[in-house]
């Protein structure tokens, strides 16, 4: 099975990264730009303002046929700054693509791309 990744702009900012391997499954990404209330907060401002992300997915499962739906908050202390999730997707040598979730949970260092910017 070939991986089609994409990723999905939205009006307000917000990156939404699919992958066929996972139907149900999306992550986020919001660009912290001028535009973003987070925008050049520190992590000590983010703590003394009591600041909390708090995240809801709701959706249809097509094939339990109903509303499915989460939601998290996240205190300013669950942040971890310059950082993203670790590629779980691994190319195969027969171009199939697997995932590897021994990695499901970690973070690493954002790497540069040619903009110049982090991934």
């Amino acid at each position: 099975m070939t991986n089609h990744r994409r990723s999905i702009a939205s009006k307000s900012g917000i990156r939404r990264l699919a992958t066929s391997m996972l139907g149900l499954a999306a992550a986020l990404r919001h660009m912290i730009g001028p535009n973003s209330p987070l925008y050049g907060k520190t992590p000590e401002e983010l703590a003394a303002e009591g600041t909390q992300l708090i995240v809801v997915f709701a959706g249809h499962h097509s094939g339990f046929y109903q509303e499915v739906h989460t939601r998290t908050a996240y205190d300013s202390s669950d942040i971890i700054w310059n950082a993203r999730f670790a590629d779980i997707f691994r190319d195969l040598p027969d171009g199939r693509t697997a995932m590897d979730f021994s990695q499901f949970d970690e973070v690493v260092e954002p790497t540069p791309v040619a903009h110049g910017g982090p991934t």
